[in-house]
């Protein structure tokens, strides 16, 4: 399993004084673009970044009968999910071979799928910016 956590307990303590503010709204809205995200690398056939994943082998293509990469089964692209803990979220990948295609082997080139791009972490911080300034008032 493969997990990327968000853990904002301590912006929620230190932010808790201000007249019962929370983010558990700004969260799931976070976590639910961050899970489309990952989700859409898949259809891209690249990481977080952009970066192109390596291209299969002409034998793994013809084993399979197709060049879709992470994709034979389904299984994995559609095993994406996420645990809310409280004031935290852990976005995971349950398939035990998730890891080996994250981060890649010897033998296997690293094909990332989860993580954040500069235009995921603009996002985020647009929707924590966003819910902070309705809030707390202000523009």
């Amino acid at each position: 399993m493969f997990d990327v956590s968000f853990d904002f307990r301590q912006l929620e303590q230190l932010l808790a004084k201000q007249r019962g503010f929370g983010v558990s709204i700004p969260l799931r809205q976070a976590v639910e673009y961050q899970l489309v995200s990952t989700r859409n690398n898949f259809s891209k056939q690249s990481s977080p970044d952009g970066i192109s994943w390596t291209p299969l082998k002409p034998a793994t293509i013809a084993r399979k009968g197709f060049s879709t990469i992470l994709i034979e089964t389904g299984v994995m692209s559609n095993s994406t999910s996420v645990l809310f803990q409280g004031d935290s979220a852990i976005i995971r990948n349950a398939t035990s071979y998730a890891i080996w295609h994250q981060r890649g082997t010897l033998k296997m080139p690293k094909r990332e799928f989860m993580g954040f791009s500069n235009a995921d972490i603009r996002e985020l911080n647009r929707i924590f910016s966003e819910y902070t300034r309705r809030y707390f008032g202000g523009s």
